[in-house]
């Protein structure tokens, strides 16, 4: 028998882990928290938030014209070929393909974040999220998400923990007590359905009625505009019996997750 050595991914097999990961997200859909079409999305979604935060018109980059599956992806994120080509630096025969994607363009064919008014007797404001609050949205999202992914059996590092804050970064709104930051919201007007991708407070402004009045803002707002809406839950998560509550109904079940859905209120 030939014997099987285990050692640490070293950071030059980034693309090794990243194949291997979407290769069994394929094999076996069911045993993860995520999606295969999440998973391959995620990070172009989360440098395009990274790009828009910092102002950015545009982001490019060249793909191998001998990867059409990397091509397609791209194209299916909205890049497009910008008619650039060059060589493929000790590749001979490959040449590499500029791809562009218009930021401005994106936005307007994007997920756009519902107008909400906050109306609640708890004194709360939102306001949207700039590039002063990213530290902060990372180490609320470790604090408040942390132990739940550890206990559902994920191991998530922090640049991980940062890249689910940018990703969509433009739709979130930081939910302040005056001048107090105490939670963020992030929350997506998807046409047919509103997604709440994450819902964070601060350990000591929660079990104190806060989140259910935030989320009771958005329920209402959503009524208004009849659109149901959707999320994600870790199932050890107590924000589970928050969401039962509010009367959001299970509608799947992943190993680690509940998919729920709320009809108009």
């Amino acid at each position: 028998m030939v014997p099987t050595l285990l050692r640490r991914l070293r950071p030059d097999e980034i693309e090794l882990h990243r194949e291997l990961r979407l290769a069994a997200l394929k094999d076996a859909p069911k045993s993860f928290a995520g999606t295969f079409e999440e998973a391959s999305s995620r990070p172009i979604d989360a440098v395009v938030s990274w790009a828009r935060a910092r102002g950015s018109h545009h982001v490019r980059l060249w793909v191998p014209a001998d990867r059409p599956a990397a091509l397609g992806l791209y194209a299916s994120a909205g890049f497009q070929r910008s008619g650039t080509e060059r060589p493929f630096p000790n590749r001979p025969g490959i040449s590499l393909i500029e791809m562009r994607l218009d930021l401005h363009a994106a936005a307007s064919s994007a997920p756009s974040s519902p107008e909400l008014t906050l109306r609640t007797p708890v004194g709360l404001t939102w306001r949207p999220a700039d590039s002063s609050d990213l530290d902060w949205l990372e180490a609320l999202r470790i604090q408040t998400m942390g132990p739940h992914l550890e206990a559902a059996g994920s191991s998530v590092t922090t640049q991980e923990h940062r890249a689910r804050v940018v990703q969509g970064f433009d739709h979130i709104r930081v939910i302040e007590q005056g001048a107090i930051r105490v939670g963020m919201l992030k929350l997506l007007d998807e046409s047919s359905s509103w997604r709440i991708v994450q819902f964070q407070l601060l350990p000591e402004f929660q079990r104190q009625g806060f989140g259910g009045a935030i989320l009771g803002a958005v329920i209402e707002a959503a009524g208004q505009q009849r659109v149901p809406i959707r999320l994600s839950v870790l199932k050890g998560n107590p924000a589970l019996r928050l969401y039962a509550r509010l009367g959001f109904k299970v509608v799947g079940e992943r190993e680690r997750a509940y998919d729920m859905w709320l009809e108009p209120q």
